[in-house]
C-alpha cells in the first residue's frame, strides 16, 4: 500500500457492507504478498492478547491484518489496550475495527474517530436484493432470467450474506452458460440445503473430525463429477449452511462457535484466491482445525 493509505479503519453500520469493505481492504493491503490475518470477536478478546498481536511482528509474513468485530462489546481494559496501540501504531499492521452504530459522545469512539479512517454505512446504503444479484451476474458476463431472479430472492430471504453467497455459487454452477435459469437456481439452493451439507456442518461444529472429513470427501467427489469449481461449490455450501444456523434462535451450537467457523472459512477462501494454499489440502486442514478447536476466536496463523 502507498504510505499515504490509512492503516487503521473504523467501519460501522450495515453488517453486509461492513464485511464487503473489510474484504476489499484486506485484498488491497495484501497485494499478493504474504500476510497474516487474525480475526477477533470483541466480546471474547483478552486485552493482553490483543495488544500482543497488534505489536508483534508476524513470524511467517511481512505484514499482518488484525480484524476486530463487534468493537462496541470490548471491555474497558481491551479498549485501553486498543487506544494504547492506536496512539503509536506500527507500519506492518492493517487494523480493521468493525461494529454497529455507536454514540458519538462516547469518549472511546470519539478518540477512535479522530485517529481512524471512519466509514459508516446506513440503511440507505444497503443495496436491494435485485440490484445485488444483477450487479454480480453482469460482472461475470452472464444474465439471469426474470423467473430465476424471483426464485433466488425468495429462497435467500432478506439476508444479503446468503444471497451474495448464492449468486457466487450460481455463477460457478452455470459454468460457460451465459443465461442462468430457474432450474439452475433450484438445483443450487437445494444442494445447499441437502442432508449431506447439514451432516458436514453438524460434524464440524459437533467436533467430529473423522466424520466431517468423510462427508467432505463424498461431497467433493460428487461435485467433481459436474462442471464448475468443485472446491468453490463446497465452500459455498458450508458458508450457506453456517449462515442459516446463525438465523436460528436457541440452536444446538453457540453463536460464537458458528461465527468462528464462518471467519475461518472466510480466511481460507481469501488464501485460496490469492494462491497461498492448495484448495483441497487447505479445506481438509480447515475442517480438521474447526472440528477439533475449542474456541470461537480465529487466528489464521
Amino acid at each position: 500500500m502507498p504510505d499515504s493509505t490509512p492503516l487503521i479503519y473504523l467501519i460501522t453500520g450495515e453488517p453486509f457492507l461492513c464485511e464487503q469493505k473489510a474484504r476489499k481492504l484486506m485484498d488491497s493491503f495484501s497485494n499478493s504478498s504474504a500476510v497474516s490475518i487474525i480475526r477477533y470477536f470483541a466480546d471474547e478478546t483478552k486485552p493482553e492478547e490483543l495488544l500482543g498481536e497488534l505489536t508483534s511482528f508476524p513470524l511467517f509474513a511481512s505484514k499482518q491484518i488484525v480484524h476486530i468485530k463487534r468493537i462496541e462489546l470490548l471491555t474497558k481494559d481491551a479498549k485501553n489496550s486498543l487506544l494504547k496501540y492506536i496512539g503509536c501504531p506500527n507500519d506492518f499492521t492493517l487494523l480493521i475495527l468493525e461494529g454497529g452504530s455507536f454514540d458519538g459522545r462516547d469518549e472511546f469512539f470519539r478518540i477512535l474517530s479522530a485517529k481512524c479512517k471512519v466509514i459508516n454505512y446506513t440503511a440507505k446504503d444497503k443495496p436491494s436484493l435485485a440490484s445485488l444479484i444483477k450487479q454480480k451476474i453482469e460482472a461475470s458476463h452472464k444474465r439471469i432470467e426474470p423467473d430465476a431472479l424471483r426464485l433466488l430472492e425468495e429462497r435467500s430471504g432478506d439476508d444479503l450474506f446468503l444471497l451474495d453467497n448464492a449468486v457466487d455459487n450460481l455463477i460457478l454452477y452455470g459454468g460457460e452458460k451465459e443465461v442462468l435459469d430457474s432450474d439452475m437456481v433450484r438445483r443450487v439452493t437445494e444442494e445447499f440445503l441437502s442432508f449431506d451439507n447439514f451432516e458436514l456442518t453438524d460434524s464440524l461444529l459437533g467436533k467430529n473430525p473423522d466424520k466431517a472429513l468423510r462427508v467432505f470427501r463424498h461431497l467433493l467427489e460428487r461435485r467433481s463429477s459436474t462442471k464448475g469449481d468443485a472446491i468453490g461449490m463446497v465452500i459455498g455450501m458450508i458458508n450457506w449452511q453456517l449462515r442459516k444456523l446463525l438465523d436460528r434462535r436457541g440452536g444446538q451450537f453457540p453463536r460464537e462457535t458458528v461465527e468462528g467457523a464462518i471467519a475461518r472459512l472466510f480466511q481460507l477462501d481469501f488464501d485460496i484466491t490469492r494462491g497461498i494454499v492448495q484448495p483441497t489440502e487447505g479445506l481438509e486442514a480447515m475442517i480438521v482445525e474447526l472440528a477439533t478447536s475449542k474456541q470461537g476466536i480465529v487466528d489464521s496463523r
